[in-house]
């Protein structure tokens, strides 16, 4: 088989039912050439930025569903299906050669907003029970400054739940995440921190959240899925214990270009005028550069 065509069954792999010859065929050529190897490589940067999809492997016709939930916003399509269903394809020979190809336990979570190369990173840990975290409309404020300077700024959100105090914390980051499996993150964030009176303190906050996904338009059905898995749940307390390593013990907590905010910003115009000063030494650091 040649590296062309393997490369292009990797992509209809989703699309089409093959044979077992034709599989076996496939990883055969995948295990043996080093050229194909790298392209994987290449695809697991794609899929890190596309996130997790938690299904079986062997499972096909819940792994489509997934896959295609979660692609469906993105406009190249088909370049997107050749990275996932390398992956796909991948898991399986990592299974039936024993080896393990995944880097680590477990993925980085990365929910991002603006530019990967801006001059400013804002980085929020937030706890979406934390009375703060949403009585100070702090999503709202982001939009502002991300439509404010655009290019300008680049806004992570971490998760930090504080599950000693707010026991609907962690429950409520696994709902984004779940969301997130099928593309819809940053509606199940808003969705959450506007609907906090429904949920928090609740105990039956799990049907809440599985209501608000149906609202911004998910199966609820498979949202349940999601919602359940202990990988994301995995993630989020790695998340947050890597948090709590660095000095993190508080929400909301945010990092300008790696410096704490303490206090907390707690208006748009105090946002804002951390943003331009800090905008205003970068110029002066730049003009001290070399010329």
């Amino acid at each position: 088989m040649r590296c062309e065509d393997a490369i292009s069954r990797i992509a209809d792999n989703l699309d089409e039912d093959h044979g077992q010859s034709d599989e076996s065929e496939l990883r055969e050529h995948l295990m043996q050439c080093s050229s194909c190897r790298y392209e994987f490589e290449q695809f697991q940067k794609f899929w890190l930025e596309l996130g997790s999809i938690p299904v079986p492997v062997h499972d096909g016709l819940v792994t489509k569903a997934a896959l295609m939930a979660a692609l469906k916003w993105r406009s190249n399509v088909r370049a997107a299906l050749k990275a996932v269903a390398a992956i796909v394809i991948f898991a399986g020979i990592a299974v039936a050669a024993g080896i393990l190809l995944k880097p680590g336990p477990a993925k980085v979570l990365a929910h991002v907003r603006g530019e990967s190369g801006a001059p400013i990173e804002l980085v929020e840990y937030g706890d979406y029970e934390c009375p703060p975290c949403y009585a100070h409309g702090y999503h709202l404020m982001i939009d502002r400054l991300l439509e404010k300077y655009p290019g300008v700024i680049r806004y992570e959100f971490r998760h930090f739940p504080l599950t000693s105090i707010h026991p609907n914390a962690l429950p409520a980051a696994l709902a984004a995440e779940a969301a997130g499996v099928h593309g819809k993150f940053w509606e199940m964030h808003r969705s959450l921190l506007e609907s906090h009176d429904r949920w928090s303190r609740n105990p039956k906050a799990g049907d809440v959240f599985v209501d608000l996904a149906t609202e911004i338009g998910l199966d609820p059905a498979i949202f349940k899925k999601s919602l359940h898995s202990s990988e994301l749940e995995q993630r989020i307390l790695e998340e947050t214990s890597k948090a709590r390593d660095s000095g993190i013990n508080a929400t909301p907590t945010f990092l300008l270009n790696g410096r704490k905010l303490n206090p907390a910003p707690i208006t748009f115009d105090d946002f804002d005028g951390q943003i331009r000063e800090l905008l205003g030494t970068l110029k002066i650091e730049k003009s001290k550069g070399p010329k």
